[in-house]
């Protein structure tokens, strides 16, 4: 064999393998296509199609006459979606210029032309998916959907409606200590007031939806039997009256802006029914404004001065040491046990007086000396701690608030000598103003 033959043989022999390479490939080509493109179709969709949770509409807090406290409303994020655009370029060159303009006259943040340059550049540079306004009101998509570039649809133009939602309270800062709020961490739900309080309650029931999602992070749902709609979350209803809020709001911020107190707070409450209709927390701010940043009716433990002398008035009577109009001894109007002193705030206008004279003057010596004679003894002082039990002094309010505090009182047990007087006019303990209102 020849040279030249040999280069002839050579080359049909490369022929043939390239021949049967390609032939090998078409054949395995139309054997995936043929008997294994739903796998891999299958496959590809399980990086791009997975199930999403649709959460719930949280429930409204309403007012006890139905005034809404606070409400979940939905907001949207307008996008395009590159791809489906570019494949209708005709439509999207005719309408745009009328699209840009209608979002600047709408929405006022940038010119006609500045829209148009964005989505222009957007489109050029091979983005995939990109935002063009965020935050739109339920009204104005509603009233978008008849734009140009809109009403074509999102499988034409490419523009897509992201919601979400957004939780308002339309009186802003009245009552918001008491309405609370909810937010979610990486572990758990933190918050306070009745949205934390009946979140289970207020959250619903989410579902969950097949979806794809598209370059940029969008996701499309899709249609599943499998597919379950979330259920709405149930409304509560406040013995909060709006307008006694209102009321209670602005004569507390007044006084503490004339006081120059650091907080202070409010309740309002039906005597009739025991419901409160308005509570206001105020505490001053880092910029020296006043904001609900506490709720102090039930979270801030004080010593309840002169106004716990009811409650040892309500005692002596019941065990019959005191009459109302019984003459008691005042003390000249200062006394003293065991060293410690106690002083009326202002002289006494008889060395003797009735026991309701005693509370309409705000006798402090008075209160000391009946509850020295009749409790400071080791039986005396468990039957008036008895009394505080049953008078709601020693628990933490029970209501339908988080954070409620646990009153700062000592057992009888632990009392000293001392404790006996000085607790007659309020003093070595501490509790909630909400305690002070409910006696």
């Amino acid at each position: 064999m020849n040279k030249r033959q040999q280069i002839l043989l050579r080359v049909r022999l490369g022929f043939l393998a390239v021949s049967l390479a390609g032939f090998a490939i078409l054949t395995k080509a139309f054997y995936i296509q043929a008997y294994q493109g739903n796998y891999y179709k299958s496959l590809a969709d399980s990086f791009t199609i997975s199930r999403i949770v649709l959460p719930a509409e949280r429930g409204n807090i309403f007012s006890h006459n139905g005034s809404v406290l606070a409400t979940t409303l939905p907001f949207f994020n307008l996008g395009m979606d590159v791809r489906t655009s570019l494949r209708n370029s005709k439509v999207f060159r005719e309408q745009v210029d009328s699209f840009c303009l209608l979002l600047h006259t709408t929405f006022g943040d940038k010119s006609s032309a500045a829209y148009k340059k964005e989505i222009l550049n957007k489109r050029k540079k091979g983005n995939t998916y990109f935002i063009i306004q965020k935050n739109i009101p339920w009204e104005v998509r509603s009233q978008m959907e008849k734009w140009p570039l809109v009403r074509e649809g999102r499988y034409v133009s490419g523009l897509v409606f992201e919601e979400h939602t957004s939780r308002l309270k339309p009186f802003g800062n009245l009552a918001a200590r008491t309405v609370g709020y909810v937010k979610s961490n990486t572990h758990e739900k933190i918050g306070v007031g009745l949205e934390k309080k009946f979140d289970s309650i207020l959250t619903g029931t989410p579902g969950n939806t097949l979806a794809q999602k598209l370059p940029g992070g969008l996701r499309i749902p899709l249609e599943s039997p499998e597919n379950t709609l979330p259920q709405p979350g149930k409304n509560i209803y406040t013995s909060i009256d709006i307008d006694f809020q209102d009321v209670a709001h602005d004569a507390l911020l007044r006084a503490l802006q004339y006081h120059k107190a650091d907080h202070g707070c409010v309740i309002l409450m039906e005597c009739q029914t025991g419901k409160i209709r308005a509570i206001v927390n105020l505490g001053i701010t880092s910029d020296s404004t006043y904001d609900e940043i506490k709720n102090y009716a039930f979270a801030e433990t004080e010593a309840p001065g002169s106004t716990f002398k009811t409650a040892v008035a309500a005692a002596l009577l019941e065990d019959g040491f005191v009459a109302p109009f019984v003459k008691i001894e005042t003390g000249g109007g200062e006394t003293e046990f065991y060293g410690l002193k106690i002083r009326d705030h202002t002289p006494p206008e008889a060395n003797t007086i009735t026991l309701q004279r005693a509370l309409e003057t705000s006798s402090n010596v008075a209160f000391a000396l009946l509850a020295h004679k009749y409790y400071n003894h080791i039986t005396g002082r468990e039957k008036l701690y008895r009394y505080f039990e049953r008078f709601g002094f020693t628990q933490k309010i029970s209501a339908e608030l988080e954070g409620a505090a646990l009153p700062v009182i000592k057992h009888y047990k632990k009392w000293s000598a001392t404790s006996v007087p000085f607790l007659a006019h309020g003093y070595e303990m501490q509790i909630t103003p909400m305690h002070t209102l409910m006696f």
